[in-house]
C-alpha cells in the first residue's frame, strides 16, 4: 500500500492478522523473506556473514526491513552506503545498534563491496528525492560496475530487490548473467 503505517492502520482496525506486504516508505517484509532466503542459498547459512545495503537507505523500503531482520541472527555484520541525503534513518540505524548488529558506514560503494560477502544494491528513487542535481549526484556515486564485481570476494553475492531503473541503473547492465549476480535467482 502506497501510505506509511497502513499495515499497522488495517491490523489495529480488522481484528484479524495482517501480513504487510510493504506500507509507503516503512518496510517490506515479504521481500525480506526472499532476501533471507536466497542469502542462505547463497552463502549456506545466515549467521556469521557481512552485508552492505547500498543506494537509497532513507526510503527504500526493502532496506529498512533486511536491516532490522538481519538482527536475529548472530555474527552479521551491517555494511551502509549511500549518499548523505539518502542515510539509512536514525530510528533503524539505533534498532539495530541496539539490537548488537556491528555496523559500518562506507564513503565509496567499492568500500563496501570489498568488505562484504553480499552486496544488497537498491535504486535510487528520484520520485522521492527533492532535489534533481542530488539525484543525479546520488545516481553516479552508487552505480556498481563491472569492474567493482570482479574485484569482489571469492563466493561474493550481488542482489538487488529489482526492478533495475534503466534510466538510472544502479547495477551496470553489463552485470547481468555474471556468476555473483544473484538478483534474478532471488527475484526467481
Amino acid at each position: 500500500h502506497p501510505l506509511d503505517g497502513s499495515a499497522r492502520f488495517a491490523a489495529d482496525h480488522l481484528g484479524i492478522p495482517v501480513f504487510n506486504a510493504g506500507d509507503g516508505k516503512h518496510e517490506h517484509p515479504t521481500q525480506t523473506l526472499l532476501d533471507l532466503f536466497t542469502i542462505r542459498e547463497h552463502l549456506g547459512r545466515l549467521s556469521e556473514f557481512d552485508l552492505a545495503i547500498a543506494g537509497d537507505l532513507k526510503y527504500g523500503r526493502t532496506a529498512h526491513s533486511l536491516a532490522i531482520a538481519l538482527t536475529k541472527f548472530e555474527g552479521v555484520r551491517l555494511h551502509l552506503f549511500s549518499h548523505p541525503a539518502l542515510a539509512l534513518p536514525d530510528s533503524i540505524l539505533k534498532l539495530v545498534c541496539d539490537r548488537g548488529v556491528e555496523v559500518v558506514s562506507h564513503e565509496e560503494i567499492e568500500q563496501a563491496a570489498f568488505a562484504t560477502d553480499i552486496l544488497y544494491q537498491t535504486r535510487i528513487q528520484k520520485e522521492r528525492m527533492p532535489d534533481q542535481s542530488e539525484f543525479e549526484k546520488a545516481k553516479e556515486m552508487s552505480e556498481f560496475t563491472l569492474e567493482m564485481l570482479e574485484r569482489t570476494r571469492p563466493g561474493f553475492g550481488l542482489m538487488h530487490p529489482l526492478p533495475i531503473d534503466k534510466t538510472a541503473p544502479s547495477i551496470s547492465p553489463a552485470i547481468d548473467g555474471h556468476p555473483k549476480a544473484i538478483y534474478k535467482v532471488q527475484a526467481g
